[in-house]
């Protein structure tokens, strides 16, 4: 089983016509069935914290696992399924959905994904390319590998302050109203952390008092920003 496309799935850094064209794969191993369930799950919890879902997004999210279910059930061997067997499996699924869903009540307040490491460095790429950069091109600004961008990029996703969408060959990613607006929270509580030795000028020059850059960028983006 081919650990990138796993690792793709599991994350939802694959769009639904990929995943059907690999679910013959998928269906046919262990590990690619636990993958096709932790990526359902997670595509289910970004659309249901998400403010940006449309009709035509939900309704190809919904064919798309249907058809996997379809498949699934066909390929399944023949005999009879005690109807509480069923009962089981689906009330098991609403059970790890409220569970996934309350934790991520938590998890993906402003101020703990804050902590989180390249977070904060994420939103303010965003910010200084206007709020939209291809997905690629992202990840190289936060000098990560691509296996760890996308997981971040799927941290602020499911936290409903960046959505990735196809744009012909490239996937873009750009702020929600939500993720503008806890960027710009930022970096005003970055400008408002400068101590009273810390002149602007100073500031312009680099990283004060031990701020670290990523801190420092927001300060001097803040400042930006206000025409400071």
């Amino acid at each position: 089983m081919d650990d990138r496309l796993l690792s793709s799935v599991r994350d939802g850094a694959i769009d639904f016509d990929e995943l059907l064209a690999a679910v013959r794969d998928l269906v046919d191993h262990a590990e690619g069935r636990e993958a096709l369930y932790d990526g359902g799950r997670g595509q289910m919890l970004v659309r249901l914290r998400s403010d940006t879902a449309d009709a035509d997004d939900l309704a190809a999210a919904k064919g798309t696992f249907q058809r996997i279910s379809s498949y699934a059930r066909a390929i399944a061997p023949v005999g009879e399924v005690d109807p509480l067997h069923v009962l089981a499996i689906r009330m098991e699924v609403l059970a790890h959905a409220i569970s996934d869903h309350g934790a991520a009540s938590d998890a993906y307040r402003a101020e703990n994904l804050r902590q989180q490491p390249h977070v904060e460095a994420c939103l303010v790429h965003l910010h200084h390319a206007g709020g939209k950069l291809a997905r690629s091109e992202l990840i190289a600004r936060l000098g990560l590998k691509q296996a760890n961008g996308t997981r971040v990029l799927k941290l602020l996703e499911t936290a409903r302050l960046v959505v990735r969408r196809k744009a012909g060959a490239t996937v873009e990613v750009s702020f929600t109203t939500l993720g503008r607006k806890t960027a710009m929270a930022w970096l005003s509580s970055a400008s408002r952390e400068l101590t009273h030795d810390s002149s602007v000028i100073k500031l312009r020059e680099g990283p004060v008092r031990g701020m670290s850059n990523t801190r420092w960028s927001l300060s001097v983006g803040a400042l930006a920003s206000t025409g400071s």
